[in-house]
């Protein structure tokens, strides 16, 4: 993941710090459980992650419920619709 340009990103979005901070740390959740964003977004795999997300039964229960809830947002903020 582009950890600085997401950061940028969010930050010329208007949002708060505390905001970056846990959409920083859902993203790295996301990219240690499914690979490169990045890479996905490039190949277009990111639409099944995306599909995945959807269905919250679909998400790994080792990431806790808050996460859980919270990811599919998170993943939406750091890559293209």
């Amino acid at each position: 993941m582009r950890e600085e340009q997401f950061k940028a990103w969010l930050k010329e979005t208007g949002k708060s710090e505390g905001t970056i901070s846990s959409q920083m740390s859902k993203v790295w959740k996301l990219d240690r459980y499914y690979g490169d964003l990045d890479e996905h977004i490039r190949s277009g795999t990111i639409e099944k992650i995306k599909t995945r997300l959807s269905n919250p039964d679909s998400i790994p229960s080792e990431l806790g419920i808050g996460d859980r809830q919270h990811l599919p947002t998170s993943l939406r903020y750091s890559s293209p619709s």
